[in-house]
């Protein structure tokens, strides 16, 4: 049996990419501000795979294009984001759960 995985690199939004109502955000994914996550402060333990890396990323737009990048980090341990309501979209990746905490 052969299994074919496509892999895109896209800003829009997962279908599971949303914040549960307890104020959690899945380490992986992108979101909307405003409709898939709320604007707040967000803490995280850091990584959650065996690359060490969690990135993290605040954008102005939807396009993708480096220009519309806000702020972003690529943690090795824990770390804290502020989601502005200005913001167009929040991306995680290889992070463990965000948690918001204001």
């Amino acid at each position: 049996m052969t299994v074919t995985v496509t892999a895109t690199n896209t800003l829009q939004p997962t279908s599971e990419a949303s914040a549960k109502p307890d104020g959690t955000i899945a380490g992986s994914g992108t979101y909307l501000v405003g409709t898939d996550v709320q604007p707040g402060t967000y803490k995280t333990a850091g990584p959650s795979g065996s690359t060490g890396l969690c990135y993290w990323e605040r954008s102005s737009g939807t396009s993708g294009e480096a220009g519309s990048i806000i702020a972003n980090d690529a943690l090795t341990g824990q770390g804290v984001v502020t989601i502005k309501k200005s913001d167009a979209l929040f991306k995680s990746q290889g992070c463990q759960m965000w948690t918001k905490v204001s």
